[in-house]
């Protein structure tokens, strides 16, 4: 019997200025702490097994108006996730 083939990914990994804000915030995005967590690194995931990594940034190096990153989310709920940023 031959194995499977191992599912393709791409994990991004984002720096941030605050760890436990950026949880939370994409908390709200359906994402959860998976085990391997670390004080300053985080392992993320849905239970459709998306997967985010976030890393403590280096102090400056990320600024608001000028944060040279970014993620694009393609998601059939995004109504609902609207709803749930405005409140």
């Amino acid at each position: 019997m031959s194995q499977p083939e191992p599912r393709r990914s791409l994990i991004a990994i984002l720096p941030v200025n605050d760890l436990a804000q950026a949880e939370q915030f994409f908390a709200l995005l359906g994402f959860s702490s998976r085990d391997g967590s670390l004080a300053e690194y985080r392992l993320l995931e849905t239970a459709e097994g998306e997967e985010l990594h976030l890393t403590q940034a280096v102090p400056g190096w990320v600024e608001a108006g000028r944060n040279p990153f970014g993620l694009y989310f393609r998601r059939p709920d995004v109504d609902a996730l609207a709803q749930a940023f405005a409140g």
